[in-house]
């Protein structure tokens, strides 16, 4: 019974984020996604002990004619510790940079600029942070253009205390 309560309340948790997805692109200042769009995504959990370890797989589609950029903010249960990112495209699975937390990237839309880095993932600080849910922590993942026409798969792994869940304050 402990363990299906830390299930759901991980499992509650996972599902209360509202991801805010952005496009930016050759000249093309960031704005809310038109031409991108979030397709299927997937959560896998597994319990280890008192931790739970989470895969958040996103999949993001460019229905337009040009490559964009893509800006994804999602928010985590507070607590949570992302520890890898990837974004698999043309058949292949990039890893992430991570920035950290007392640092931040900054979107630029030149064209000499975009593309060397694949993915970018972040922690965001409050002050920057879009209105989510009380005690959740939001990160954010930069992936530089996708071809027109094209979808790519982000996925975001995480740990969490199922007690830490409970509340989304402790």
């Amino acid at each position: 019974m402990k363990l299906a309560g830390a299930l759901i309340l991980v499992l509650s948790a996972v599902a209360q984020a509202q991801p805010v997805l952005d496009e930016y692109g050759d000249g093309e200042p960031i704005r809310p996604a038109r031409e991108l769009q979030l397709g299927a995504c997937s959560v896998a959990l597994e319990l280890r002990g008192a931790v739970a370890a989470v895969e958040l797989r996103q999949t993001i589609a460019n229905l337009g004619p040009r490559a964009l950029a893509a800006r994804y903010q999602l928010g985590l249960p507070r607590g949570a510790a992302v520890v890898g990112a990837t974004l698999a495209r043309a058949g292949a699975t990039l890893p992430a940079i991570a920035v950290p937390a007392a640092f931040s990237t900054v979107a630029v839309a030149d064209p000499a600029v975009l593309g060397p880095d694949p993915l970018v993932i972040e922690a965001v600080p409050a002050s920057a942070a879009m209105p989510g849910e009380p005690g959740e922590q939001r990160y954010r993942a930069v992936l530089q253009p996708i071809a027109p026409g094209h979808e790519v798969a982000l996925t975001v792994r995480y740990t969490c205390s199922p007690s830490s869940t409970a509340t989304g304050s402790r």
